[in-house]
């Protein structure tokens, strides 16, 4: 039995996504079976997702996946490094899973990468010097990380750390080594220049059916003037400075990207304080970014791969929420209310925008079996 996870988004599923699930289906044994963790109604760059995750869960399972779980929103809604450490705890925590598979720009040299790995969660002295350095320069943390690398380990490729794909498949590789995960990582050269940012930049633009930042603009409103206007940090004081119910989120996130902070850090920022979403500072164990599993939908075919994870999980699985947490810890019981709280807002807007609309809360919903 080979079991192969996926980290993924859908959002939306494109080519790409295609590409990576039949590479993961190919020469496929009666025995093997495909797990993927999802982001829920708000993904990484910090956005709502185009469509909702039941829709996005079912086609999914209609590509061939068996199991979808959900990523907590908490983690969902991060840095890359919290999310790729939250995807693989979560693979890891089925006790099933034994390999990733993933789309890279170029397949890379597995000593440098995995040396590279090594090298960013070891943070040696040189490389923290450098870093620190070029943060005091104003410029992002991106940009100021790669500088560090390029310092610090000069004979590692750049395209390794700077290519969106590359840097997502280091934070993999980082979380399996930070975790001590025994998850096996197998790259997918990319093979199409199918961007899931233009697709949805189009459909933006072309008012195709979807949410998008700007839907949430009145939803701002409202847990601003709720709620302490001190957030914390100086990105945020001016953002409240600049905010007004007449104007898009868009165009303020516009107006606030420079070269010391990107657009998507600005986002994620906003979308965490709208969701009342806490610190992830102190995590640190596995358990931390993988508290339970939330299975979102399988496929009837596959019904014994769920059984099988039911044998061999390490944290609790969620099926059916009334009865599927009972005796949960305070921590467990706060991600889990966050998600529902998150699916909710979510909810409400696409009722809003779209009336006729069928998105059920989550105990109604349940799981999407086909």
């Amino acid at each position: 039995m080979k079991v192969t996870g996926i980290i993924a988004e859908l959002n939306p599923m494109h080519d790409g996504h295609k590409v990576i699930l039949n590479e993961a289906l190919k020469d496929r044994k009666d025995d093997d079976a495909l797990i993927m963790v999802m982001s829920g109604n708000f993904v990484q760059r910090g956005e709502p997702a185009i469509h909702d995750k039941f829709k996005r869960t079912k086609q999914a399972l209609e590509a061939g996946v068996d199991i979808v779980v959900e990523i907590p929103t908490v983690f969902a809604l991060s840095s890359a490094e919290s999310f790729a450490r939250s995807g693989i705890a979560l693979l890891d925590r089925t006790g099933i899973v034994d390999d990733l598979i993933f789309g890279v720009e170029e397949l890379y040299d597995e000593d440098s990468f995995f040396r590279l790995c090594k090298h960013l969660v070891e943070e040696p002295e040189e490389y923290r010097l450098v870093l620190r350095n070029e943060l005091k320069k104003g410029v992002s943390f991106p940009v100021a990380r790669a500088a560090a690398i390029k310092d610090s380990i000069a004979d590692i490729p750049e395209e390794l750390y700077t290519s969106p794909n590359n840097i997502l498949a280091l934070e993999y590789g980082k979380a399996i080594s930070y975790f001590k995960s025994d998850i096996s990582m197998h790259p997918i050269k990319r093979e199409t220049d199918i961007s899931a940012h233009r697709i949805r930049e189009e459909m933006y633009r072309t008012k195709k059916h979807g949410i998008y930042i700007d839907d949430f603009t009145q939803a701002f409103g409202i847990r601003h003037w709720s709620k302490q206007k001190d957030y914390g940090d100086d990105i945020f004081k001016r953002f409240l400075h600049l905010y007004s119910y007449d104007k898009q989120l868009t165009d303020l996130i516009d107006v606030m990207e420079n070269k010391s902070v990107t657009r998507t850090r600005i986002s994620r920022m906003l979308f965490r304080y709208m969701l009342g979403l806490p610190s992830i500072d102190n995590c640190s164990h596995i358990e931390d970014y993988a508290p339970y599993l939330r299975v979102l939908g399988f496929r009837r075919d596959s019904d014994w791969v769920l059984r099988e994870m039911h044998d061999k999980a390490k944290v609790p699985i969620i099926q059916k929420i009334v009865d599927d947490t009972v005796g949960f810890s305070d921590y467990q019981q706060q991600v889990l209310d966050e998600d529902l709280m998150a699916h909710e807002l979510y909810r409400l807007i696409s009722i809003q925008k779209y009336p006729n609309g069928v998105i059920k809360d989550d105990y109604a919903q349940g799981m999407v079996i086909i």
